[in-house]
């Protein structure tokens, strides 16, 4: 019984001070969280640290952000690496963390991750508009912009490839955070919102 109470006061332990540890983490780098579908049950998805370069004039600089499994890899096919980025390396700056959405997003920067060459259309919430269609190539980058009267992109944007319903992105900022989230096939890597601005400086690469 005694061994059994120490184990238990362990584990208690432990667990508090991993807890801990990683609020700190988060705290110290400023880390943009992402996710791969708002709609999905992310306590049962484990997430990494992703170094990630931004092209701010021409200048490269490095972000940390943290981001489920399944969004990974369309982050080291365009040049990103797994784990956090140096602290002592001068072009890390953890200091683009103003990203928040806010009042509707105005544009999106988006990247195609699927496997081959697709015709991509985007359509309007009632997925009658169609504000976007063109073929792209994986790893392809496009912008939409605002087409609504007050410049934005309106509750939420559908996306189809070749035809077929693919995702659905939410453009009402109900998510604060959005750069780097993956709705199916795509990847946000950019954009900016009606009263927050850009979600953060610089163009992904």
């Amino acid at each position: 019984m005694k061994k059994v109470t120490l184990c238990l006061i362990g584990l208690i332990f432990m667990f508090s001070c991993q807890v801990d540890e990683i609020d700190q983490i988060q705290e110290n780098l400023n880390a943009v969280y992402s996710r791969a579908n708002k709609n999905e049950n992310n306590s049962k998805k484990e997430f990494f640290y992703i170094c990630h370069k931004l092209n701010i004039g021409n200048d490269w600089k490095f972000i940390n952000l943290y981001l489920p499994e399944n969004a990974i890899q369309a982050h080291l096919n365009h040049g990103d690496a797994l784990g956090e980025c140096p602290e002592n390396d001068p072009d890390v700056d953890n200091g683009y963390n103003d990203c928040n959405c806010n009042g509707n997003v105005t544009r999106f920067d988006i990247r195609y991750n699927g496997a081959r060459d697709a015709v991509i259309s985007v359509t309007d919430s009632g997925g009658r508009k169609v504000i976007f269609k063109q073929t792209l190539t994986p790893g392809e980058m496009f912008t939409l912009n605002g087409f609504e009267k007050d410049g934005t992109l309106g509750a939420e944007i559908h996306l189809s490839v070749d035809g077929q319903q693919n995702t659905t992105i939410d453009a009402s900022c109900t998510e604060p955070n959005m750069l780097g989230f993956t709705y199916g096939d795509f990847t946000i890597e950019g954009g900016s919102s009606l009263n927050g601005g850009e979600f953060c400086s610089g163009l992904v690469m």
